[in-house]
């Protein structure tokens, strides 16, 4: 006996060896093409997010964007929470 299932995430293969049964589990590779021509340059954002200036103070890996008093700001990813709700 031999069982494939396939999902977007993973596929699963369980094949019977007689005494014994293996398992196995292989992430599918997709592929992603584009088809048409590529569209027109965007104008300048000229360092601007929506408009608003982006300010950004001694950047570091894994900060987050935040938008505070009309400006774009980093902070550190720690101080994001969740409001309590989770």
């Amino acid at each position: 006996m031999s069982v494939e299932v396939k999902t977007l995430k993973q596929v699963v293969q369980v094949v019977d060896q007689g005494t014994t049964v293996d398992v196995k589990t292989v992430k599918p590779q997709i592929e992603v093409t584009a088809v048409g021509p590529q569209g027109p340059r965007g104008a300048d954002a000229d360092g601007k997010i929506g408009g608003y200036n982006v300010n950004l103070n001694n950047p570091q890996n894994l900060d987050v964007l935040q938008f505070q008093s009309q400006e774009w700001v980093n902070s550190p990813q720690t101080n994001l929470t969740d409001g309590g709700n989770f």
